[in-house]
This record gives structure tokens, C-alpha cells and sequence, in this order.
């Protein structure tokens, strides 16, 4: 599900022991801004009944600085993974990868 669709809807939150709801949407809009393709989550129902998503996967754009500066944002953001979206055991490749995977705890 698209990021930001997500976030519109009542009580939902992205890594919320990281983000506040309004830094999380401030989060997902700076990475469109920067130039990412598409933001994705994959939302579940936490114990409290109300929407959540631990991570996001984001399609980076093709300019080399424009995934740098996305790099930068997230890494910014002290995830506790990211990942290759392919395999989560494998680091992005920044230059010529496809998506990455970011995680929250």
C-alpha cells in the first residue's frame, strides 16, 4: 500500500516506537521529494486494534545523486535494517539497485 495512503487513514502509524504520525508523513513526503519513485508499507493491526507498518520499501529514482540524497535521509533516520528489497540479508546497493527495504523496531 502506498505510503502516504496509509497514513491518511484513522490512528494509523509508521514505526511508531521512531515516528511521531506527523514526522512519519513529513518522512514519506521528503523522500517523494527527493525523488523517490514510490513509497510502499506493508500495514498490520497492532494489539491496540489501529493500523501500524514497520517498514517501508522505497523504489529509487535512476540519478545517482538523488539516491544518495534519499540514502542519506533514511540512514538519518536510524533504522535498525535496511535491506536489499530482494533479500533482507543483503545491504542496498545505493548505486544500482532497484528498491530498498527500510525496518523500524
Amino acid at each position: 500500500m502506498e505510503a502516504l495512503e496509509f497514513l491518511k487513514q484513522k490512528n494509523a502509524e509508521l514505526a511508531p516506537n521512531s515516528f511521531s504520525r506527523k514526522e512519519a508523513i513529513s518522512f514519506v513526503k521528503k523522500l517523494y521529494k527527493l525523488g523517490a519513485l514510490k513509497v510502499t508499507v506493508d500495514p498490520d493491526v497492532g494489539e491496540d486494534g489501529y493500523p501500524y507498518a514497520a517498514a517501508t520499501d522505497i523504489v529509487l529514482p535512476k540519478s545517482l545523486s538523488k539516491r544518495l540524497d534519499i540514502a542519506v535521509i533514511v540512514l538519518s533516520q536510524h533504522p535498525d535494517e535496511v535491506s536489499a528489497l530482494s533479500d533482507v540479508m543483503r545491504k542496498p546497493d545505493w548505486h544500482k539497485g532497484k528498491m530498498v527495504s527500510v525496518w523500524w523496531d
